[in-house]
């Protein structure tokens, strides 16, 4: 696999010379902006960020020493190679101490030299990018190592202070730390190695239903009086004074005849080392996630309401489209099997080269009009909650597209569509991908219906940046209005007054391209309209699900 060359910016007022100079790297394939004159540069700088500048100094505008000092001051591990005429070696050398990092005489005679500075400059960089990331990764951990060393030092001197006040400390933490404990609603519990407990906290206290002063400096083993409890807390405190690291145990639910139901319990396991005692402990935390729980099935479950209602909802947007659809492949259809009853009724010897052509053309008819129910079933079926697949962007917009057609035909709208010309595959659902694009058309088309303006039009527009795909949706309707941004996605928010819409189209859209890691955005155009702009990270190719 070649290694892409780094992006090189040109600026120079000598349009043959800077064309030159272009052409001649781009030969070489390295990809080239060009700009004429120290101001372009500054801007196509912050625009592009290229890896390498080559720049002239005698330019108009802005000078190609204020153009360096600009950027050196901004970027000072970017290459700036100065190109000059011979009666510029003295401004060259300016040049060179305000940040260039080479310079080359005009006219250059040798184009290899110029190839030859380019690596120069391209190692160099590296090294001190190199150098950088090694300093910063230096301090980073001596900082990191400071910070140890000065907690490891205050913990150390706590523990002298502990020694000196023996009792008086021990007596003083006990109490601050059960302040604390009973001030939040988690179960907590220090124990030791063997599950004794040595402090405990008033919701632990309650759980068990076992008084806060009898629960103490007990095993603990014996008061849960559950196998399966009393097995995991030990197993796990082991864990964590072995390792001597703290143990996660995101969820585990336990059975208890103290409960009504089965609880949940998202549990830590902290080793400590408590004032007084020699051995080490464990601080375990535990928080009953079992009412969370029920509200995020809660919010699944509504969710799955959300989407299936909007799918619904998007049946009488398409029925039109479908209809129309299928109306044309039938009518030929129709046309084509009374030619061939025709045909067999008035002729006995029938030449076989026109029969054939009559019924090709019924099983295309017949075909596209399979084609299109199974496009249909597609879309009602239920979506699979499985991976996500690579889906080729351009087909799912064009199948909405044909959903929507007849629509668009009927409310005299003109829609302009512009998609990549290679194809485009992001990590999604190709259905909800397809009802993202439906959603928006819809929404567009409705904005239109309520629009006075003349020549009344949708644009569609696709394209990849950085392996990042934009997807965007423009049209020439009234605007978002008063209306703010965020609220347009909440469900069952509606900006028409009418009956018409749900409200559930744009929330079910923003629900599905944060399930593609995507994102969206929405603002009105300068005139009139509003323009939707998605964003998803592109995938490499590979085979679709069927």
């Amino acid at each position: 696999m070649a290694v892409k060359k780094p992006a090189v910016l040109v600026v120079d007022d000598e349009t043959d010379f800077r064309i030159t100079i272009c052409d001649f790297l781009e030969d070489y394939d390295y990809p080239v902006f060009q700009a004429g004159n120290g101001q372009e540069g500054l801007e196509l700088y912050r625009q592009r960020q290229p890896d390498i500048i080559l720049t002239d100094l005698q330019m108009p505008k802005m000078d190609g020493l204020s153009l360096i000092e600009h950027i050196a001051s901004d970027n000072p591990l970017l290459p700036i190679i100065v190109i000059s005429g011979a009666n510029d070696i003295s401004n060259a050398l300016k040049a060179i101490n305000a940040g260039a990092w080479d310079y080359l005489v005009k006219p250059i005679v040798d184009m290899n030299i110029l190839l030859h500075i380019l690596d120069r400059v391209i190692e160099r960089a590296g090294h001190l990018r190199r150098e950088e990331n090694f300093r910063n990764e230096l301090a980073e951990e001596v900082e990191q190592k400071t910070a140890e060393l000065r907690l490891a030092n205050l913990a150390l001197q706590d523990e002298i202070r502990i020694r000196r006040k023996a009792e008086e400390d021990q007596r003083r933490n006990r109490v601050l730390l059960r302040t604390v404990i009973d001030s939040v609603p988690y179960l907590i519990f220090v124990a030791s190695g063997n599950g004794r407990i040595l402090l405990a906290n008033k919701t632990l206290s309650a759980y068990l239903n076992h008084p806060l002063s009898e629960l103490e400096n007990i095993d603990g083993t014996m008061v849960a009086n559950d196998e399966s409890f009393t097995s995991t807390v030990l197993q796990s405190i082991h864990v964590a004074l072995n390792t001597n690291r703290s143990h996660f145990i995101p969820e585990r639910t336990f059975a208890s005849p103290l409960w009504e139901q089965p609880r949940t319990f998202q549990t830590t396991y902290i080793p400590i080392q408590m004032p007084g005692y020699e051995e080490m402990m464990v601080l375990v935390v535990s928080k009953d996630i079992t009412e969370e729980k029920k509200q995020a099935e809660k919010q699944r479950q509504a969710t799955e309401v959300l989407q299936k209602a909007a799918r619904i909802a998007s049946i009488g947007v398409i029925a039109g489209g479908v209809t129309h659809e299928i109306n044309q492949p039938l009518n030929g259809l129709l046309l084509n099997s009374e030619t061939l009853q025709m045909i067999i009724q008035n002729n006995d010897n029938i030449p076989k080269q026109q029969v054939f052509e009559t019924v090709s053309d019924i099983r295309s008819a017949a075909g596209r009009i399979s084609d299109i129910i199974k496009h249909m079933r597609l879309m009602w079926v239920e979506p699979s909650t499985g991976d996500l697949v690579p889906v080729a962007i351009g087909k799912a917009i064009q199948g909405a597209i044909e959903f929507l057609g007849q629509q668009i035909q009927n409310h005299l709208v003109n829609l302009h569509v512009q998609l990549p010309v290679q194809p485009v595959y992001i990590l999604a659902n190709p259905v909800q991908f397809e009802q993202i694009v439906l959603n928006l058309l819809t929404n567009a088309l409705r904005a239109l219906d309520i629009s006075p303006n003349p020549g009344k039009w949708i644009r569609v527009t696709a394209w990849t940046e950085d392996e990042t795909l934009f997807l965007q949706v423009d049209d020439n309707g009234p605007g978002l209005g008063d209306t703010p941004p965020d609220q347009l996605f909440d469900p069952f928010y509606s900006s028409r007054k009418s009956e018409e819409g749900t409200g559930l189209g744009l929330a079910i859209v923003k629900t599905y391209v944060e399930h593609f890691k995507g994102s969206i955005t929405v603002k009105n155009l300068d005139n009139s309209g509003a323009r939707f702009q998605l964003q998803f990270p592109t995938c490499k190719q590979e085979r679709e699900k069927p």
